[in-house]
């Protein structure tokens, strides 16, 4: 018993989702995303220990589509299974190439807790470390809290995830303490690195107050035997507090943008 109108701001974003998930089904046929790698360090020996994956993608009739856009649409549409299958294989491809060449990287995706609904995504992930020939304790998989709120409450996640634990795959809680942050799934799943939000890091030199929350969350990381790694390090002075806090490992573009794999072996033979 409703009339409603669409507008035309509503009609042209409508438009715009149904191109770019036209436009990212042939993209993904045709395996034209991209993959460019960020640099983690470690603080106290300096040394470059991982690295993160990003898709990136240029297509040639609607330009370049930035990952804010295309991870939601992917989401919407199921399509972000089919990204996370192509950034699985290339992440191992890569892994598996550099640890053939003497470069011990590990390498991070990130999975979103639709793909590891399906009760075989722990056998995907082992059958693809087999067939690109990459070691297991190379791969990390970045989840969010939003994820992990949710992998609490489903069994299948949890035996899934310590299925690959025990093979020796690193779980990252990404953007620590911006969503649902719980003690509870803490305990529950095999997280072995907190990974502080950019929006604290970018702010640490603007506030006593933001100051003292990201030393709090790097001492509560600790204190659960946790790795503690922050994204959004952008000056040495972002870089030298979180030293001081105790934190472990930094990522951002003091030390480099999302790369290419040539670049990241350039920077690994400088740092290491």
């Amino acid at each position: 018993n409703n009339i409603v109108s669409l507008s035309k701001s509503m009609q042209k974003a409508l438009n715009r989702k149904s191109i770019v998930e036209k436009r990212l089904l042939i993209a993904l046929n045709q395996k034209n995303l991209k993959v460019l790698y960020q640099p983690q360090i470690d603080l106290n020996t300096g040394q470059m220990i991982a690295v993160e994956a990003f898709v990136r993608w240029h297509d040639e009739e609607i330009g370049v589509i930035a990952p804010d856009e295309l991870i939601p649409i992917a989401e919407e549409t199921g399509l972000i299974n089919q990204i996370g299958t192509f950034m699985l294989e290339q992440a191992c491809t890569q892994a598996a190439k550099w640890h053939k060449a003497g470069i011990k990287l590990k390498v991070s995706i990130n999975s979103s807790v639709r793909e590891f609904l399906d009760k075989n995504m722990a056998k995907s992930i082992l059958d693809t470390l087999e067939r690109t020939g990459c070691p297991s304790h190379l791969l990390q998989i970045e989840i969010t809290e939003k994820f992990a709120l949710e992998a609490e409450a489903e069994t299948s996640i949890i035996k899934q995830m310590r299925q690959l634990e025990n093979e020796g795959i690193v779980f990252i809680l990404d953007d620590f303490g911006t969503g649902y942050a719980s003690f509870r799934y803490m305990q529950l799943l095999p997280i072995q690195v907190v990974k502080i939000d950019q929006t604290f890091t970018k702010s640490l030199l603007q506030s006593d107050k933001t100051q003292r929350v990201v030393d709090g969350m790097v001492q509560l990381g600790k204190s659960m035997n946790f790795t503690v790694l922050a994204e959004g390090v952008e000056t040495e002075q972002q870089k030298d507090l979180l030293k001081e806090f105790g934190c472990d490992y930094i990522q951002g573009y003091l030390i480099a943008k999302p790369s290419e794999p040539g670049y990241i072996e350039q920077l690994y033979r400088v740092h290491n």
